[in-house]
């Protein structure tokens, strides 16, 4: 009788596997701009970023809502790293609110969070980086997230990365942000 239990979950093993998918690496190279990402992950948004038709932004979606966000600004931008990190912890609150609120239903409140200095490898070697926490409270569940942020620039451009992603999914999230930031490249122009 174990023999045949066994042999069961076997074939219904090998019927999964064969059914399933198997997930490659795709690249993406535009505007010298270069990076690698799993195929179950796809780029939903590459556009001039409103109001400023000399910076771009890139969106890198995966399953379970994470995100690798890559902002393309001049070379010349005085935009740091830890600005960027505090703008965005600040109007974190507003853009949930917005997408969230319903008339005068407000279904969804922000954590402040926290800050730390991370490092991480991005773009072929370990660079600093800025780790937040932050949780979002909807309809009374917090919803714990993380976001990391790093920058790399050359003559051409200056891009900050972040990647985001509710805690409970960032342990199946952190390879396809690994393979992205890691194989991130600026390639300056012919």
């Amino acid at each position: 009788m174990d023999r045949i239990r066994i042999g069961i979950v076997l074939v219904l093993s090998w019927a999964v596997l064969a059914c399933s998918s198997p997930r490659t690496i795709k690249s993406y190279d535009k505007d010298g701009i270069r990076f690698s990402h799993y195929s179950d992950w796809s780029v939903t948004d590459d556009a001039p970023i409103k109001g400023n038709p000399n910076a771009r932004a890139i969106d890198l979606e995966g399953p379970n809502n994470a995100l690798v966000a890559f902002i393309c600004l001049p070379a010349s931008s005085r935009q740091t790293l830890e600005m960027f990190a505090a703008t965005v912890a600040e109007r974190r609150a507003k853009v949930v609110e917005d997408m969230l609120s319903v008339g005068p239903i407000r279904p969804a409140e922000m954590s402040k969070g926290t800050s730390a200095a991370i490092r991480g490898q991005v773009s072929g070697q370990e660079r600093d980086g800025i780790l937040q926490n932050f949780s979002i409270n909807m309809l009374g569940q917090e919803v714990p997230h993380e976001a990391r942020f790093f920058a790399v620039s050359n003559g051409r451009y200056k891009v900050i990365i972040m990647t985001q992603v509710a805690s409970e999914h960032a342990r199946d999230a952190y390879p396809a942000f690994d393979l992205t930031l890691d194989s991130f490249s600026i390639q300056n122009p012919d």
